[in-house]
């Protein structure tokens, strides 16, 4: 990372005035540079210096007007300008968030100025959603009306038959992805808006054909986004989908199928489930209406595939037959376009997969149907590649003795198919086709011809694509936002390569990972994918084609180590695994992308179980503990500027942080098991010197943070006294962050450590009780987290119920309460006040009012989850129907501290009782 100016509040200042003269200046190209320049200013110093300059917002609000520039291009420029500043420093315009986000919402809504004009500030709102989504989420307002402008874009256009599959235009595209990136950051508040807003709008919706193809586009965008609460809209959703099928315009109708085959994959199990015969009955009807539609049919097949694809044996069993009748049908239609029978096998090639048993009967009236399509001249190689990967699946899915009869016909098929291809995309087919049927075949057979297919993905893969380097900020963004160039950022500069080469490559790669899983030692030039696999772990600029080669190297191993046991196997497979795991560690302490981190580590977890107890060497061992704690340092630095920057509001960890600490956790236990005490004591080592270093506050935290993670992984299975000792110091670090997590890593030790460490925790019940009766303001974490760390004490177990200790722990508990700041440790807190209500605590009577007080700023703040915040909800009214049922005025005073949500969920409970 570059090193931040340090400047103070009054330097600051002194670029007001300049920058406010060259927002004002006449020349349009001043305004711009002025703007370029804050840009430069903002990213070079730190965020608590940005103060002095919000009087700029006024300046910046007003350039933004479309009114105050009638020259479109100009405008645009400005935009551009103002999107590159809002992506650097996104948290700069927070004073002025809601004026911007409304003029937003007017420009895009104004259909009078052109699309690409329009689509500009929706880039704009784009950075505020992933910056500042606090913001977003605390402001209905702007969520509604960004619901609103984007379901009026989609809805632009004209009902037009089209012999395309796809009926997107370029703004609907925009205005969709944009909703599906709304939805992902923002979770159930957007849900929640636009059932909202569409059931405002329903009347006018239902009107036109606009409107209702709209609303289905926003549902299947949203759904994209964040499936797990549109759960509870997929009864409206399924009906109005089914509706859609029915509908008069030909566009509703392929929007409809969109929508359905979205969320089959969204709601992968639960429509599948819950709505298996409404669905096929929908699919079914629309597949055999006669005349209908063929982008219609298109898009309806694609959604049975999805729907196929997600579904269970059981389920599908129920309609292969019905089903794959009515698919054979339309295959068979000469009529028919190439693009929807290529659809239509799509579908077929999902049931074989998913229910093979049932789809035996049908295999041999639909190969010929297969093989016919393969042997037309009518297409070309590439538009084959659907009916190949399909003969491929079909074959491994009915096994050996039904396939035998088809064999010699699809392999004179296939060595004929493979002189009119050229493209990698069809070599990759045709490859993993003759990799599922060989097995069949008989392994010897055919092989040459597999291996005249495998070449050109392997030359394919040995090739770096040529990188453009680019200087120039306008060139860059060009760049950046042409689809077919991938852009790296590197310093100052940008790497650019062409996307179509960067997609080559991963597709060679994937493939040939796929053959290896397949045909394992019988897989050809194994010393060729050696090198290619190190070649592409090394390119960290090309991340996707480094994903690829890291899932190739644990199978490729295995394909190695299966040669045999002679001295010259065994060589070949300690060179292979040295030459990659040398590079992965080199890699991995780099500056590698979480997902593509967890992906690493997935991967060599993988290659250590396979190649057994002796792969990892003591050298390897102290290389993955050093890669270990630099990556979970980086994990801590992330966690610690997520709090800085978004608050309790945002959620705790993203779903990458997430994914990459479940996979190191499996390295870490499977490394102490093949290890043991050897792989601890590395650790241990690394951390001490870690916590050992209190000049360096922001090295302690780390260390802290890493040793809680581990005991969270280990419990009371491994002993880390020697570190778990060393926090005690660390509470009382000047530093308030290194003292909250100290306080955080005791809670978690009494958590997870149980009796092993209750001797510790206990003796630390004092020096939390004066952290947690501190009222300073400046060190909220730290109170907060010793309310917490009290409550993980108490529930671990070691206090004797009623002794003087475990009341003076839940006095000093209920007194630290509430706690609004930090959404990880706030469910922890809440359950354990759960409990006292439930054990009908004396304290808790006592401080009812301040209890209660508690439980409404940890709504306010949103702090809890959502099923914690419904057991919190339905916990109140039988503890203040038990406690003060002989109080009626003060359990009416209690209940009236609460929202009006919680009053009537407390009724309803309160009359059930």
């Amino acid at each position: 990372m570059d090193q931040l100016l340090i400047l103070s509040n009054a330097q600051v200042e002194e670029f007001l005035h300049p920058f406010r003269a060259g927002l004002r200046d006449v020349h349009s190209d001043t305004k711009l540079a002025t703007l370029g320049a804050i840009t430069t200013l903002l990213t070079s110093i730190e965020k608590d210096a940005w103060a002095p300059l919000e009087p700029l917002l006024e300046d910046i609000l007003e350039l933004y007007d479309p009114s105050s520039s009638p020259n479109k291009p100009t405008q645009m420029k400005t935009y551009k300008k103002l999107i590159a500043l809002a992506q650097v420093a996104p948290r700069f315009f927070a004073p002025k968030f809601l004026e911007f986000a409304t003029l937003s919402t007017e420009i895009v809504s104004t259909k009078r100025h052109p699309v690409e004009f329009r689509l500009l500030p929706l880039e704009f709102m784009t950075m505020f959603v992933t910056g500042v989504p606090h913001l977003c989420r605390a402001s209905p307002g702007f969520i509604k009306n960004v619901i609103s402008c984007c379901v009026q874009m989609i809805a632009e256009g004209e009902d037009t038959k089209s012999k395309d599959r796809e009926f997107n235009n370029s703004a609907e595209k925009e205005a969709c992805q944009f909703l599906t990136m709304l939805a992902r950051e923002l979770q159930e508040t957007v849900v929640m808006a636009l059932f909202n807003y569409l059931k405002i709008q329903e009347t006018s919706l239902a009107s036109t054909w606009q409107n209702r193809y709209a609303t289905l586009m926003a549902i299947a965008s949203i759904s994209e986004g964040c499936p797990s609460t549109i759960l509870k809209e997929e009864y409206e959703v399924l009906r109005a989908i089914e509706k859609a099928l029915c509908d008069s315009s030909t566009r509703v109708q392929w929007a409809g199928c969109h929508a359905l085959g979205r969320i089959s994959v969204d709601l992968a199990g639960k429509v599948q489930v819950r709505y298996h015969e409404r669905v096929v009955a929908a699919v079914t009807r629309t597949l055999r209406t006669p005349r209908a539609d063929k982008a219609v049919l298109a898009s309806c097949a694609t959604a049975l595939a999805h729907f196929c694809h997600n579904a269970s044996k059981q389920i599908l069993t129920l309609y292969v037959d019905d089903v794959v009748n009515t698919l054979l049908h339309l295959v068979d239609e000469k009529d028919n376009p190439l693009y929807l029978k290529q659809e239509v096998v799509f579908a077929v090639d999902r049931i074989a997969s998913i229910a093979p048993d049932n789809f035996v009967k049908c295999y041999d009236r639909f190969t010929p149907l297969l093989v016919s399509l393969l042997n037309s001249t009518d297409y070309t190689a590439d538009e084959k590649i659907p009916f190949l990967e399909c003969t491929g699946t079909i074959g491994a899915a009915v096994g050996r003795d039904r396939f035998s009869p088809h064999a010699e016909e699809l392999a004179i098929t296939y060595s004929a198919l493979r002189e009119t291809g050229s493209s990698l995309k069809f070599f990759s087919a045709l490859a993993m086709a003759w990799t599922k049927i060989n097995p069949l075949m008989g392994h010897s057979q055919y092989l040459d011809e597999i291996e005249r297919v495998v070449r050109p993905l392997i030359e394919s893969a040995q090739v770096v694509p040529k990188m453009v380097m680019i200087y120039n900020d306008d060139d860059v963004r060009r760049f950046t936002k042409a689809s077919d160039w991938q852009v790296y950022m590197l310093g100052g500069k940008a790497l650019c390569t062409s996307k179509r080469e960067l997609e080559d490559k991963a597709l060679a790669i994937g493939t040939l990972t796929s053959m290896t899983m397949l045909l394992k030692d019988r897989m050809f030039l194994k010393d060729k994918l050696v090198e290619i696999t190190e070649l592409w772990v090394k390119r960290f600029e090309f991340e996707n084609v480094q994903s690829m080669a890291a899932k190739l190297f644990p199978h490729l191993l295995e394909a190695i180590l299966l040669d045999g046991q002679t001295t010259g196997a065994m060589y070949r497979l300690d060179r292979a695994w040295g030459l990659i795991f040398n590079c992965a560690m080199s890699v991995m302490s780099e500056n590698m992308t979480v997902g593509t981190l967890a992906t690493f580590y997935r991967e060599i977890h993988s290659t250590v179980r396979k190649l057994g107890r002796t792969s990892l060497v003591d050298r390897q061992m102290k290389e993955l503990v050093t890669v270990l704690v630099l990556n979970m340092s980086q994990l801590a630095d992330r966690h610690t500027q997520h709090y800085l920057e978004l608050g309790s509001a945002a959620p705790f960890m993203s779903a990458d942080d997430r994914e990459l600490i479940s996979e190191q956790k499996k390295i870490v236990l499977y490394a102490h098991a093949i290890k043991g005490s050897p792989f601890i004591s590395l650790l241990e080592e690394k951390l001490m010197s870690m916590l050992n270093d209190v000049s360096a506050p922001r090295t302690v935290t780390q260390g802290i943070r890493i040793l809680s993670f581990l005991l969270e992984i280990y419990g009371r299975e491994v002993a880390l006294y020697s570190l778990i000792t060393k926090v005690t110091s660390s509470m009382y670090s000047l530093d308030l962050g290194v003292r909250a997590e100290a306080i955080r890593c005791i809670g978690i030790a009494a958590e997870f450590g149980g009796e092993a460490y209750s001797q510790y925790t206990v003796h630390r019940l004092n020096d939390l009780f004066n952290f947690a009766a501190s009222r300073d303001h400046e060190a909220m974490y730290c109170i907060e987290n010793a309310c917490a760390t009290i409550a993980k004490i108490a529930k671990s177990g070691v206090l004797t119920k009623g002794s003087d200790l475990s009341n003076m722990a839940v006095d000093a508990f209920l007194k630290s309460l509430p706690i609004t700041r930090i959404r990880e440790i706030a469910p922890t807190a809440y359950v354990f006040l759960m409990d006292l209500m439930d054990s009908n605590h004396p304290a808790v009577k006592e401080g009812a009012e301040k209890m209660i007080g508690s439980i409404e700023a940890a709504f306010a703040e949103n702090v809890l989850e959502e099923e914690q915040a419904r057991e919190l909800i339905l916990a109140i009214p039988g503890w203040l129907y038990r406690d003060f049922q002989n109080e009626p005025k003060r359990m009416r005073h209690l209940e009236s501290i609460l929202s009006d949500g919680i009053q009537a969920v407390i009724r309803n409970v309160r009359n059930a009782i």
